[in-house]
């Protein structure tokens, strides 16, 4: 059985997109898709899981991406390079609204 679509949550600082998607799709296409939201165009952006940088031309598939996995989020600067990304305060946000909805489950 194969999925044929799936969410991918983008995150950038305290925002959080999430962006339908085929396992298929290129990590270009899915730039494009995120233009239409942030008015970014697909060069201006860069998206990693964890700390690797993604590649416009491989798919999700290639990369493994699944299901309501997490994708980080940075813009181009000014000078060319892109912004610094703190992945692992990404995650402790994500961990954070686990526990808080813990807390409020009890």
């Amino acid at each position: 059985m194969t999925i044929s679509s799936m969410y991918v949550r983008v995150k950038r600082e305290k925002i959080t997109y999430f962006i339908q998607a085929d396992p298929s799709d290129t990590i270009l296409e899915l730039k494009e898709k995120l233009q239409e939201l942030i008015d970014q165009l697909p060069e201006e952006q860069r998206l990693l899981k964890d700390d690797t940088p993604l590649e416009d031309a491989k798919s999700l598939a290639e990369y493994r991406i699944e299901n309501d996995d997490v994708l980080a989020l940075t813009y181009k600067l000014p000078d060319g390079n892109f912004e610094a990304i703190n992945i692992e305060t990404l995650k402790a946000e994500e961990e954070e609204v686990k526990s808080d909805k813990e807390v409020a489950d009890e």
